[in-house]
């Protein structure tokens, strides 16, 4: 068995792509849904593999985040684990076989387009966006920063961690303006800041 899980907040675009892509490699989805205003819970509900939760966080907390991943996987999975955002999909799921006692890294690739059609992205090794994601239910994994770290030892693996950040300039733009207004102790400067690098980045790449 296999169970993914995601906290979701306006992803209206994005999880249907989630959705179409998960629901023929996992047995079932967790959607975490942090105050979406939009037609996430909707499309979201629909699903007949999804188990919907709503879930009433402060803003966007890493370490809160982080919490609630591991108070879920532990209340409910009994196999596989895989803990993703919702524009992060891992290629090679079905490949795993029992869960042996693993964590495993997850080859990270960033997605980058200009038409906003996800099918039209290229794909850009980052191996700064590997991600231990995947691994045995029955372990106590707790996570660093982004998932980007786990406090147990960590197997390579042949999966792959396709971010789709940046199907377009203008989607990163509409997510993101809004996105960085919702991390915990960020301050409009940095917001500003951390938008322009994201610019820069897909100006140079795309």
């Amino acid at each position: 068995m296999t169970d993914v899980y995601t906290i979701v907040w306006n992803e209206e675009f994005m999880l249907p792509h989630f959705l179409d892509h998960y629901e023929n490699v996992a047995d079932r989805i967790f959607i975490i849904d942090d105050h979406s205003t939009d037609k996430t819970a909707e499309i979201a509900q629909a699903h007949p593999k999804v188990q919907y939760f709503e879930y009433g966080f402060d803003g966007l907390d890493e370490d809160e985040f982080n919490d609630t991943f591991e108070s879920f996987y532990k209340t409910f999975s009994r196999g596989w684990v895989a803990v993703v955002d919702c524009d992060e999909f891992i290629t090679g799921l079905l490949t795993l076989g029992e869960p042996n006692g693993q964590v495993l890294k997850t080859n990270g690739y960033m997605m980058i387009g200009k038409t906003g059609r996800l099918e039209d992205c290229k794909s850009i090794r980052m191996k700064s966006w590997d991600k231990p994601i995947v691994f045995d239910s029955k372990l106590d994994v707790r996570f660093g920063a982004g998932r980007h770290s786990v406090n147990l030892p960590v197997t390579d693996s042949s999966l792959e961690l396709l971010h789709y950040k940046y199907p377009s300039r203008e989607y990163y733009i509409e997510r993101n303006t809004e996105g960085y207004k919702r991390i915990a102790g960020m301050d409009e400067k940095e917001q500003t800041k951390r938008l322009r690098m994201g610019l820069n980045w897909y100006d140079s790449r795309a």
